[in-house]
């Protein structure tokens, strides 16, 4: 069965490089779709769709903030996992996605919620 945990264990597999933001990514060319993120086994509780203005059949982002973690889907085939060491870096990186990518006008999202640290209270 498909699940997130062995795609990401296939993609840490790959070439890693520090982006502009400090963080690891690593790229993995395989074909999907977003469903097969938004539906696998493992998705929830801790994966959550970040909604722009590209999603689509094969484009999609994901974001676990319990492992600051995003997950991205580009052209249904190339594969991106970007790793923040810590809340800060993980900060970092939603200000980015944020610049990056126009909110969907049909599924807002507050995305400030990306920017307040996990507790008990919030989970």
């Amino acid at each position: 069965m498909w699940t997130i945990a062995s795609l990401i264990e296939s993609i840490r597999w790959c070439d890693a490089e520090v982006n502009s933001r400090g963080n690891m990514t690593y790229s993995y060319y395989s074909p999907g779709l977003r469903y097969d993120v938004d539906f696998a086994p493992d998705c929830q509780p801790h994966w959550t769709w970040y909604t722009t203005a590209m999603d689509g059949r094969q484009f999609g982002v994901w974001v676990n903030q319990h492992a600051l973690t995003v997950l991205t889907l580009v052209s249904g085939a190339c594969w991106a996992l970007t790793e923040c060491e810590d809340f800060e870096a993980f900060v970092r990186e939603m200000l980015y996605l944020d610049q990056k990518y126009d909110e969907s006008e049909h599924n807002p999202q507050d995305r400030t919620a990306f920017l307040v640290p996990l507790t008990e209270n919030n989970e």
